[in-house]
C-alpha cells in the first residue's frame, strides 16, 4: 500500500494516495511510514501544520528513531525555524547512527547552527559535510559563515576555491 501511495503522488494524484494512507490501521506495523509520507505529502502540499502534526505523532510514537529526528529536523529547516531544526539534528548528532556522518546532514546542521549565530560551532560540520567539490552553494555557506566566525584564512581558502571551481558564482 506504501509503494502504491508513492507512485500515486508521483503520478499527481495525491488524493488516491491519500485514500490509500488512511486505509492503513493504526495497529499496523507500517503505521510509522504512514505518517512519515503523509507529512510529506501535506509539507508538498503547502499544509505544514498538518504535515507537524503528522511528524510529531511519529516522535511519539517512538522517540527514539532516528529518521523520525532526521525527518523533523529537515521540516523544521525548511520552515526556517532553525532553534526547533538544532534540536532535532543535535539528537542525530549525539546517537550512534548513520545519519550523523551523512554529508548532507552534516552540512544541513552547519547552516542550522550558523544561522542561529553559532558560526564557530557550524565551521567543523560545514568542513566534515564539504567532502565534494560539486557542493558550491555548501562552499560559499561555509566561506560566509566563516568569515562570520572572523575566521578570515579559511573564508579566503573557500572563495577562492569557490572562484576556481565556478567564477560565474
Amino acid at each position: 500500500i506504501l509503494f502504491t501511495a508513492e507512485c500515486w503522488i508521483d503520478l499527481g494524484n495525491d488524493l488516491k494516495a491519500l485514500e490509500l494512507l488512511h486505509s492503513i490501521d493504526e495497529t499496523s506495523e507500517h503505521h510509522l511510514s504512514k505518517l512519515l509520507l503523509l507529512a510529506d505529502l501535506y509539507q508538498t502540499q503547502g499544509l505544514e501544520e498538518v504535515a507537524e502534526s503528522k511528524l510529531l505523532e511519529a516522535q511519539e510514537l517512538n522517540p527514539t528513531e532516528p529518521i523520525i529526528w532526521y525527518a523533523l529536523a529537515q521540516f523544521y529547516l525548511s520552515q526556517a525555524n532553525y532553534y526547533k531544526a538544532s534540536l532535532f539534528f543535535e539528537k542525530i548528532m549525539k546517537d550512534d547512527n548513520p545519519f550523523s556522518t551523512d554529508p548532507i546532514v552534516q552540512l544541513n546542521f552547519a547552516e542550522t547552527l550558523s544561522m542561529l549565530g553559532h558560526f564557530e560551532k557550524a565551521l567543523p560540520y560545514f568542513q566534515k559535510g564539504l567532502q565534494s567539490d560539486q557542493d558550491l552553494d555548501g562552499l560559499f555557506r561555509y566561506g560566509l559563515t566563516a568569515y562570520k566566525a572572523n575566521d578570515f584564512e579559511k573564508t579566503i581558502d573557500a572563495f577562492t576555491k569557490l572562484q576556481k571551481l565556478d567564477p560565474q558564482y
